[in-house]
């Protein structure tokens, strides 16, 4: 017979603003890439992972601008919190392969890739 109230903030948004945003993102990395601004893309990088792209970007040198031009559109799967899991489709030897891209809000408000 003892009753518990509690009260809770459930914040919704819209899955065509999400989609927006995270696809934003996603462009403006690509665009970087595109014109061969490496530190610029880095930029959409949580600071955990950007020497080990660093390597990879600059391995790949002139390439790099081709192989982003190849990259599709991202699709959320999930924003839950500060986490979203977002994934892009790409065609290889002609089957699709999935690629997973989990986003994470930093502590200034900024989503960065946390891992891809």
């Amino acid at each position: 017979g003892i009753t518990h109230t509690a009260t809770a903030v459930v914040n919704v948004e819209d899955p065509l603003v999400v989609r927006s945003r995270f696809q934003g993102l996603w462009t403006s990395l690509k665009d970087e890439l595109l014109a061969g601004d490496i530190q610029g893309a880095l930029d959409h990088l949580a600071p955990a992972i950007r020497s080990r792209f660093e390597a990879v970007f600059q391995q790949l040198g002139a390439d790099v601008s081709a192989i982003a031009a190849g990259f599709g559109n991202i699709e959320v799967l999930e924003q839950l919190d500060d986490i979203a899991e977002t994934i892009i489709v790409q065609q290889e030897n002609n089957a699709p392969m999935l690629y997973f891209i989990y986003y994470r809000r930093d502590v200034l408000g900024r989503w960065v890739i946390e891992e891809m």
